[in-house]
């Protein structure tokens, strides 16, 4: 499906229900493949001001650590420097977790952050959220020889891992809550999540997207439930025997960077580049780059 920009652009408008991916600490980090080791970074060039962008490093493909460890490199960062190098700034990156990052763009350590970030009503009364860059769906991750699962429904005895905090665990807890009172029920993620409930399936929590991929690939857990962005990226990497189930569910996420709250000028430099970034192609080029095939909404 080919990118569709004026609806990506009218669609960023308009007022959506949206939710906040939750980072998580810097333990149970992949090591980085070879071909993304081996990318030389972006040479310095002159711009007009500096921004520090902080995200969570193990959001791969989106964001992870540098060789050296101390800075960033994926899609996002990518991204922001493209759309620097058009509105006259250029960004120094710094890893850090979700407990960190609002409290970083409060006190000025940080001027942008990101690592997967949607919206939600809550996170607008503290940061302001530039254009989504991204519209995502959902998947669950099992084994490449897993016959038995092919959504949510089949995971009734099953263990299921899902990165705590996030809008995975939102939407797992959902299904859990419907699944739990009718088994033929169809899932609907908007569903409140009832306490005291009986639930179908085991749920285990990890701090860090990698860590629920190993829990799977090792046989821990028979699926992790997560963004498809991410989901599809494990599964190009053959070591680890995943493949991906997509889920067809009533609600999508959309991806957005965001900033202190108040920072008018900011927000709209970013959001100018981002356009340009649109139209001249090098969006697409960054999202093959770095999920090796097509961009999609």
């Amino acid at each position: 499906m080919k990118l569709k920009i004026n609806h990506f652009l009218l669609a960023g408008l308009l007022a959506l229900p949206l939710f906040f991916t939750a980072c998580s600490d810097q333990t149970g980090e992949e090591a980085l493949p070879d071909h993304v080791e081996n990318i030389i970074r972006p040479t310095q060039y002159h711009s007009e001001r500096i921004y520090t962008f902080m995200a969570e490093p193990s959001k791969m493909p989106l964001t992870a650590r540098d060789e050296i460890g101390s800075n960033l490199i994926g899609f996002e960062v990518d991204l922001l420097t493209e759309i620097g190098k058009r509105e006259n700034f250029e960004i120094k990156t710094r890893p850090q977790a979700l407990s960190g990052l609002v409290q970083a763009l409060e006190d000025g350590s940080a001027d942008i952050i990101g690592s997967g970030l949607t919206v939600n009503e809550n996170m607008k009364e503290q940061v302001d959220f530039t254009q989504f860059y991204m519209t995502v769906g959902y998947a669950l991750l099992v084994k490449e020889d897993n016959e038995k699962i092919n959504s949510l429904s089949d995971l009734f005895g099953k263990r299921l891992v899902v990165q705590e905090g996030t809008t995975s665990q939102e939407i797992a807890n959902a299904a859990l809550v419907v699944l739990a009172n009718n088994s033929n029920a169809k899932i609907d993620a908007r569903i409140q999540v009832s306490e005291g409930t009986i639930v179908p399936w085991e749920t285990h929590t990890i701090s860090t997207v990698y860590s629920g991929i190993r829990t799977v690939a090792t046989g821990e857990a028979d699926a992790m439930l997560l963004d498809m962005p991410l989901a599809l990226y494990y599964q190009k990497r053959k070591e680890l025997g995943l493949k991906v189930i997509p889920l067809k569910l009533q609600r999508g996420e959309q991806y957005a960077f965001a900033v202190r709250k108040g920072r008018k000028e900011l927000r709209q430099k970013i959001n100018s580049g981002l356009g340009k970034v649109l139209t001249d192609g090098t969006y697409r080029k960054l999202y093959r780059k770095w999920f090796d095939a097509e961009p999609t909404w």
